[in-house]
């Protein structure tokens, strides 16, 4: 269905955001290559410059830079100590345990919403847009996702594409995706690299919380901006061959429906 093609089924009356009582955070993951220096630093004054955003979590892979990259970032954020931490994580752990523990560090905190993005998708980080994610959890969505330009192929076949999604944070758990290989003979989780967590979610979302909880929003402008060396565009290309394959993988190892998954996906614009 094209994002462009507004549906007319009405969002499920839930528990919704409001802005006098919830707070939205923010999470970002990085690896510790100093080159990606100059873009998570845009990224994360795209976040300072919306008063919305209480809390930014930045998560950085590494086992081997003894502190560097985030003592950089935190040369150049100290002054906004309240607003922005930095936290290492091991390379070795898998990516939804690293999600889920930045999530629950956010709720302990009082955060009630997780804006959770890649830092190439900081371009996408307006006011209009934050607006929009904002007004679908406004009435009762607990993911929202941004159609990013970049990903809208994969949109239309119905895969809620996660670059930049804002989640309610007692809604929603990553771990027992890492839990479905152990039930279905011959498949190893991380050895197979599906990733594609983001489709578990959903899955548990539709089940519990019925149509509405999951819905995409287009964008009002705003594109991917890649970081200048050769290590992100690499990896960035990776993931951009393999994600449509990926995410049908994912579909046929929880017995998702595609075409079933794209009907119950909300889309607004």
């Amino acid at each position: 269905m094209p994002i462009e093609q507004e549906l007319t089924k009405k969002i499920v009356n839930r528990e919704c955001y409001n802005a006098t009582r919830h707070k939205v955070g923010a999470i970002m993951r990085t690896d510790h290559n100093l080159d990606r220096l100059p873009l998570l630093k845009d990224a994360i004054n795209s976040l300072l410059r919306l008063p919305i955003i209480s809390l930014i979590h930045i998560l950085i892979y590494t086992d081997e830079d003894k502190g560097l990259f985030r003592n950089e970032l935190i040369k150049e954020f100290g002054a906004e100590r309240k607003r922005v931490t930095f936290d290492e994580v091991g390379v070795g752990c898998f990516y939804t345990d690293i999600l889920n523990d930045a999530i629950n560090e956010q709720t302990r905190q009082g955060i009630d919403y997780s804006l959770v993005l890649s830092p190439e998708a900081h371009l996408y980080i307006t006011k209009e847009n934050v607006e929009k994610l904002l007004n679908a959890a406004k009435q009762g969505s607990y993911f929202t996702t941004l159609a990013l330009n970049e990903y809208k192929h994969l949109i239309e076949m119905g895969c809620p594409v996660t670059a930049l999604t804002l989640y309610k944070n007692t809604a929603v758990n990553f771990t027992n995706v890492w839990k479905i290989g152990a039930t279905v003979k011959g498949t190893d989780m991380e050895e197979n690299s599906y990733g594609m967590s983001e489709i578990y979610v959903a899955k548990n979302l539709l089940n519990n919380f019925g149509n509405g909880s999951i819905v995409i929003v287009e964008p009002s402008g705003g594109h991917l901006i890649e970081s200048d060396d050769a290590k992100s565009k690499q990896w960035r290309e990776q993931v951009m061959a393999t994600k449509e394959e990926r995410f049908k993988k994912m579909c046929a190892l929880l017995q998702i429906d595609i075409n079933e998954l794209k009907m119950n996906i909300t889309y607004l614009k």
